[in-house]
Order: C-alpha cells, then sequence, then structure tokens
C-alpha cells in the first residue's frame, strides 16, 4: 500500500470525524472540577475624569481610555501624538434642539448685559455633529462598539424584515440597552464588554445578550465576541453583529451656529446652518478585493454603492436565498481570500490594520462611501449568524416560504486591530497599505501560515498550463475534442526549452477521458487519444529529469450529473434542493457543488493515482477558493470544510508540491505555488486604487503566477505590473487552434494555439526575468509612486526597480527610466 493510499484511509476515517470535533464539546461532570468564571469588576466611578473617560492601560507606545457613556474605546498612539476612537465619539445629549436652546438662552443673557459677547459665542457656537444632514440620532449610532442586525417577522409579514440594535442606542428609548465595559481578573491588559438588550422584536419581547472579550495588545487590541456567551430569546433571530463600524471614519456633517454682536439699532442674534461638511482629512480605506483595493476619502457627488465582500467568497447556501444561482446575473466579483482590512489617516502619519483569528469564514468586509447611508468613509467587519432563505415544501419547487437558518454558525468572532506609525524609518511598518501588509504578513509568519522560502533557481518561472480535450455534444451524447495530446506536450515543452526558458511548471487541464468538463473527479480514467497512463508517466518522468514540474490539474468543486453521480456528492441548500449554478453553456449548462468532504476524499484518490505515476506536484482548483455549506445529513460547516481541506492538503504536502489556484488564506501554509493571481480590483466605482498587497504578503513565501497572459495580459503594459506586482507569467496552450473546442463548456478559452504564443513567451519571460530575476530571494519592502504612472519598488538586496507606465521618460535622479519601460538598480 502506498503512503498516499495510507494516508488516505487515515484522512478518510478523520474526515467523517472531523464536524464532531468541531461543533462537540468537552461537558464537565460531577467528578471533575470545574473552571472559576472570570472575576470581573467595574471601573470605579473616580477614575473618570470629566469628560467622562478612564485610563485602562498605558505601555511604551499607547494609552488606552474608555468612554462609558458612549461605549467608545480610545486609544493614543504616543509615537506619533494620534488618537483613534471605536466610534465617532460624540455627545449624544448635544442635538440641534439643545443647542438651539442653549443659543437663545446666551442670546437672551447677553443682550440684556450679563454676559459679555465673548461668551456668546463661546456658549453658542459649538457645532452639533450628525451622521447626516437630518439625522439627530446620528452620532449616537455611530458611537457604538458592537451592533447587531436581528430578524423579526410579524402576522402580516410576508417574509423576515431585518432591524439593527446598537450599543449605546440608550438614549433614544426605542428599546432598553444596558452596555458597561469591567475588568477581568485584575489584568490591566483584559476587559469585557457585555451588551444587554431588553424589549426587540415585533412584540418587543425579545432579548439579546453579547459578550465580548478585549485585550489590549503589543500593537494594539484585540476584540473577540465569544460564541458560548451569546444569549437572549432573540438568539435564533440574530443575523449579523458588526464591531466598531465608525473606528478611523472619515467626514461627518454639522450644523453651524455664528453668534452677530449687537448695534445700536439691533440686538444681538444668531444663524445656523444644517448639512455643513466637516473637513475631509487626507486618507484612504484598503479592502481585500483581488490583489487589493484603495478607497480614498472624498466628498461624493452622486451616490455609490457600497462595497461589501464575503470573506473567502460568497456560500451558496447561505449568502443566497435561492437554491438555484444563474451565471451572468450577478457580476463575477473578485474573492476576498484574506480576512482583513485597513485604514490611513494621512500620508505615512497613521494608520491600521484589521485582521480575524478566528471566524474569518463568516466575516464580511464593508466600506460605505461617503453620501451613501452618511457622510461619513466608513469601513469595517460584520460576522454572520444567521440567514434568510426560501424554503421548498412542493416536489416542483414553487411557492418557496421565505424562512432563516434553524440553526446559528457556530464560532468565536476575533478582530485584531494593529495601529501603524510614521513612515518606516522607526520600523517596518510605514503607515500606510505597505505597512499593513507587512504587518499582517509578519503575523501569518509568526503562527506559521507562512514561511519563507529560499529561490530553487537563478531565474524565475514560468506556468505553461496545457488544455488537453473537452466534450461537445454529438448526435448521439456527447464526444470528446482533443486539442492537445500528451506527445503534443513533450513537443511544445521541448521547443520552449530550446529557447533558453528551463524553469518550468505545467498543469494538465482535461487530462483523463471525457476532457474538462465530464472527467470525473472521484476516479483516473485515462484515455489512448488525450494520453495513456504510460505516455503520461513518461511524460512526467522524462521532464522532471530536466527540472520540470507536470502535474494533472483538477477542479474538486464544481459538478455536473452528466459527470458523476449528484446522490451524497453534491451539496444540498437549506431549502433541501441541490443547489446549483445554471451557466447557459453548451452542452452542460447545469452546474453542482461538491459536498466539502468528497472534494478531500477525491483529492486524496487521484492524488494516489497521480503519485505512483511519479509526479512532482498537484495542481489543484476549485476547492481552493470556495466553501459551500452543506445541509446533507449532518450540516457541514464553512468551519468544517475549512478544517478537510487542510487536512487533506496537509497530508499530500509530504507527498509533493502543491499548486493551488487562487487559495484562501487558510491554505496559505501548504502553497507552493500561487496560481491565477488576481492583479486588478472588481472596479468598484468608489475604488480609486489597485495595489499589490496581497503579492507583497505572500512574496517570499511561494511562487506567485500570474493570470494567463493569452487573454488580453501582454502588452507593454501587462509586462510592467508583472514586474511592479513581482509575479511571473503564464500561459494557457493548446497544439491545436482553440476553435477546436468552441463548442465545449471550454469556449472561454479563445486563444491558446502555441505556434500563435511562441515568441510571446519568449518576449515576456524575457522581459519580466530581466527584472525580477535581480530580486529572487530578496524581501519587498517598500513600494511608493514617485510620480503619476511612475511606481517604485525596493527590496532588502539593496536592488530598486522603477517601473514606468507611461508614454514619457522619468528622470529619478541618477538616470533616466524609459517610456513604458523598467529600470534595475542596486544590488549585486
Amino acid at each position: 500500500m502506498s503512503w498516499v493510499k495510507k494516508s488516505l484511509a487515515v484522512l478518510v476515517t478523520a474526515l467523517s470525524l472531523t464536524p464532531l470535533a468541531v461543533s462537540g464539546a468537552w461537558v464537565p461532570t460531577a467528578r471533575d472540577t470545574q473552571e472559576n468564571p472570570p472575576a470581573l469588576t467595574d471601573i470605579p466611578s473616580s477614575d473618570f475624569d470629566e469628560g467622562g473617560y478612564a485610563m485602562l492601560h498605558e505601555t511604551a507606545d499607547f494609552v488606552y481610555y474608555w468612554q462609558e457613556a458612549r461605549d467608545v474605546l480610545v486609544v493614543t498612539d504616543k509615537r506619533n501624538g494620534y488618537t483613534w476612537k471605536t466610534g465617532l465619539d460624540i455627545d449624544p445629549t448635544r442635538t440641534k434642539t439643545v443647542q438651539n436652546a442653549a443659543c437663545r438662552d446666551a442670546k437672551n443673557d447677553y443682550n440684556d448685559d450679563l454676559i459679555d459677547f465673548a461668551t456668546f459665542e463661546a456658549l453658542c457656537e459649538i457645532p452639533v455633529d450628525s451622521l447626516t444632514a437630518i439625522d439627530p440620532a446620528g452620532p449616537l449610532l455611530a458611537n457604538s462598539l458592537l451592533n447587531f442586525v436581528y430578524y423579526k417577522k410579524g402576522a402580516s409579514d410576508s417574509g423576515y424584515q431585518i432591524d439593527t440594535v446598537y450599543s449605546s442606542y440608550l438614549k433614544l428609548s426605542l428599546y432598553d440597552v444596558n452596555s458597561t465595559l469591567q475588568n477581568i481578573n485584575g489584568d490591566p491588559t483584559l476587559w469585557r464588554f457585555t451588551f444587554d438588550t431588553f424589549g426587540i422584536g415585533v412584540d418587543s419581547d425579545l432579548t439579546m445578550t453579547i459578550v465580548a472579550d478585549i485585550t489590549l495588545t503589543a500593537g494594539g487590541f484585540a476584540l473577540r465576541i465569544i460564541n458560548d456567551l451569546l444569549a437572549g430569546t432573540a438568539l435564533p433571530y440574530l443575523s449579523t453583529i458588526s464591531v466598531a463600524p465608525f473606528m478611523g471614519a472619515v467626514g461627518g456633517v454639522q450644523t453651524v451656529y455664528t453668534a452677530t454682536p449687537k448695534t445700536l439699532e439691533d440686538d444681538g442674534d444668531y444663524e445656523d446652518e444644517s448639512g455643513v461638511q466637516t473637513e475631509m482629512i487626507g486618507g484612504y480605506a484598503f479592502v481585500p478585493d483581488g490583489s487589493g483595493g484603495l478607497i480614498r476619502f472624498r466628498n461624493n457627488t452622486v451616490k455609490l454603492t457600497e462595497y461589501t465582500a464575503v470573506v473567502f467568497g460568497d456560500d451558496p447556501s447561505q449568502t443566497f436565498q435561492n437554491y438555484e444561482l444563474a451565471l451572468g446575473t450577478y457580476v463575477p466579483f473578485k474573492t476576498a481570500s484574506i480576512p482583513v482590512f485597513g485604514i490611513a489617516h494621512g500620508n505615512d502619519q497613521a494608520a491600521f490594520v484589521a485582521y480575524a483569528t478566528s471566524g474569518a469564514e463568516y466575516m464580511q468586509i464593508v466600506s460605505m462611501p461617503e453620501g451613501n447611508a452618511t457622510y461619513y468613509n466608513n469601513t469595517f467587519a460584520k460576522f454572520k449568524y444567521n440567514y434568510r432563505y426560501n424554503r421548498i415544501y412542493t416536489l416542483d419547487g414553487d411557492n418557496p416560504v421565505p424562512s432563516i437558518g434553524d440553526e446559528l454558525n457556530q464560532f468565536d468572532a476575533e478582530l485584531h486591530y494593529d495601529f501603524l506609525s510614521g513612515d518606516g524609518t522607526a520600523d517596518p511598518y510605514p503607515a500606510n497599505y505597505v505597512g499593513m501588509a507587512l504587518k499582517y504578513k509578519q503575523y501569518l509568519m509568526d503562527t506559521g501560515e507562512l514561511t519563507s522560502i529560499a529561490p530553487t533557481a537563478t531565474d524565475i518561472g514560468i506556468r505553461l498550463d496545457f488544455l488537453m480535450a473537452d466534450t461537445e455534444n454529438s448526435i448521439i451524447g456527447y464526444q470528446t475534442m482533443v486539442a492537445t495530446a500528451a506527445g503534443n506536450v513533450r513537443d511544445i515543452l521541448s521547443d520552449v526549452m530550446a529557447t533558453g526558458i528551463t524553469h518550468i511548471s505545467s498543469g494538465l487541464i482535461g487530462w483523463q477521458a471525457e476532457g474538462v468538463t465530464l472527467g470525473n473527479p472521484s476516479r483516473a480514467i485515462f484515455s489512448s487519444a488525450i494520453g495513456s497512463k504510460a505516455s503520461y508517466r513518461d511524460l512526467i518522468g522524462d521532464f522532471s529529469d530536466l527540472g520540470v514540474d507536470i502535474s494533472f490539474y483538477q477542479d474538486y468543486y464544481l459538478i455536473n450529473e452528466q459527470q458523476i453521480s449528484l446522490y451524497r456528492n453534491a451539496s444540498k441548500h437549506p431549502a433541501g434542493w441541490y443547489g446549483r449554478l445554471l451557466s447557459y453553456e453548451e452542452p452542460i449548462d447545469t452546474f453542482f457543488y461538491a459536498r466539502p468532504i468528497k472534494s478531500a476524499e477525491w483529492l486524496m484518490k487521484q492524488a494516489n493515482t497521480f503519485a505512483g505515476m511519479g509526479v512532482p506536484s498537484f495542481t489543484v482548483d476549485g476547492m481552493t477558493d470556495h466553501l459551500v455549506t452543506d445541509y446533507t445529513g449532518d450540516v457541514t460547516t464553512r468551519t468544517d470544510a475549512i478544517i478537510l481541506f487542510r487536512n487533506a492538503l496537509d497530508a499530500l504536502s509530504g507527498v509533493g508540491e502543491l499548486n493551488l489556484t487562487q487559495p484562501n488564506s487558510y491554505l496559505f501554509k501548504y502553497t507552493d505555488k500561487y496560481l491565477q493571481m488576481d492583479v486588478y480590483t472588481t472596479q468598484y466605482l468608489i475604488e480609486t486604487d489597485t495595489v499589490p498587497f496581497l503579492q507583497i504578503v505572500l512574496q517570499g513565501t511561494m511562487e506567485l503566477y500570474a493570470i494567463y497572459s493569452n487573454f488580453s495580459f501582454y502588452t507593454t503594459k501587462d509586462m510592467l505590473r508583472m514586474i511592479d506586482y513581482n509575479v511571473w507569467p503564464s500561459f494557457v496552450l493548446t497544439e491545436k487552434p482553440a476553435y477546436v473546442l468552441s463548442d465545449t463548456n471550454s469556449s472561454d478559452y479563445y486563444s491558446t494555439e502555441y505556434e500563435l504564443y511562441k515568441e510571446a513567451i519568449e518576449t515576456i519571460y524575457a522581459t519580466v526575468n530581466g527584472a525580477l530575476g535581480s530580486v529572487l530571494g530578496a524581501a519587498w519592502t517598500d513600494r511608493d509612486v514617485v510620480a503619476a504612472g511612475v511606481i517604485r519598488n525596493r527590496y532588502d538586496n539593496g536592488v530598486t526597480i522603477y517601473v514606468n507606465y507611461t508614454d514619457q521618460a522619468y528622470d529619478y535622479g541618477a538616470g533616466s527610466v524609459p517610456a513604458e519601460s523598467y529600470v534595475v538598480l542596486g544590488g549585486e
């Protein structure tokens, strides 16, 4: 029995137990000694100053305060003197009504000569902040450390509606809120925030308790929402919990008051002007959209849609109410593959990066533009506990009934906020998106999720995937169309190597009988027309001796019922039907989502065959960047799926290298080659910049290969982007013209013939290698825009690479960067 087969037997057993291990908990009995609850102590009233702030703790870099009446944690960064607040920290008692009364009283006293004009000005000219121009309650809502959304449904409602409750909602009396911060066990770094709500729901008879522990850390603070302490009769209806939604928010409006002195003819008076925009400071929010997006703070003249991302991608079972999703009815958003966001104020002055260390699979990141729901730019995270879906009771699927989940998602949600200061001269983390990326990278390194690698060659690599075959309709059934046979792969690779390009890795797409779409992911069935087992074995072995990595490329996520039985293989939607994706393609127009346990099992089964053929690596697609909750029998959650996939890849990592297509962060630990790396964002209208945040995080820990150059990614500026983003080129190739597959589901690969790209492969590789070959094994330390369209990247081996995207030469002092070119400076 092979090593992989032994591992498979162990893994299959482990897979069946994993959900129990995840959701189960040790239950103490009278025979055990139980843990004592933490000792909670209120903050003494004497600790609060006149402004209502109490100092919690002080370190070498930070001073922490708490504003009890507003639920605001205040962090002063001693390195730059900048103060961050988890909310707007606006006095909710100072409303327009109150201030108008203050102005009237002061005016009367002034006109009666009881006070002078300076006092009149001081008492009256106090602006009143609002979340919107017409919402006097806005400041109160935006102070809240936490808020939650819950579902409610009355007898006359056709579906579940939502309502939001804020931890600082004390003064509005719509319902009762009691929130407080207490110290834990006398440790000045540990605090517990308890948020109790009463009188919510359609009948105002529901309660909710949320408990969050706050740890004051060396870099900032962490907040953990404890799942086991969530309680109350409203708990089954809990939708989301948001954390510090207005931390770092920029913008706002005020009602401004202006006092006028009295004259011989007229009494003193005052005027008020509502909706006055406060000064917009410079800076931006970072969001993990594709490679990374920046949303610069600005006053918008039109209402723009917010950025909202489900971390690790949409869940077909929970993100969408219906079991059926039609491709083309929604924008194919880039996946937020890392649970990270950040905010920078000023240029290299003050910033923070926030990242989830628990519950990331249920995290959503939201960035609201100014002028949308409020007059603020704000970015924050929220966590999903329950969801709406349409329950089906009929055989034909008609008349679905709006419902919510029977069980909540079970997880602790933990966010870390690390603060950055300055331009990076005092420490390696400047207060910008580069510092955010490097800080998050260090966290991944410290936790063992990333490890630095040494270069294995003196030149960069290139990825040459081969599209072998796919299926089209025939008079009877289907017929396989072969675009590349195993022998063609041998010829093409030999031809490429003859040009001097030798650092090559390749994946064979559609390698088995019936090609890409109908090839069975649970088995390895070979076809002599495409490649027999013997011919593949010889191909892999011969090129392995030459240092070329050839592997079999397989999607373990999307399946169809012509390919494999759906029974016990396809994931079920909570509606009770198999979740499905309508592609409107030919010949297969409906795809289903593989059960996570099956994805892991199939990977191991095929890997056993591949390992026996001597493959140096495994290429995995689909399950690397998708998570689906499976409602077949005992529910397999997103958390369970992550554990299944990590276990499978951990077992394979000891057999060969792993080439993963756009992996989510929970798989970074096992990734040797990152395939199809995004170099763009989804291009929301509110996104102002695209940056290589993800590339900075991963550079030096794995090989990074760009999206295929075949498809409009081969121009001079595209090559410059590869250099700028430190990614290596990749192509997908066929021996025959692409039209051979025009009637298959692979018709999207519209230009693949090797003869058309032979010169482009040489040119693109030589261009990119000319720059990135000088920084192999070096760490990327900084990236800045030195002029519009001109980028400077710095590495720790002393190399600086200027990239000039413009059509004009750029002078950098000692030399010049030609138009649409690059220059490499320094190094050995």
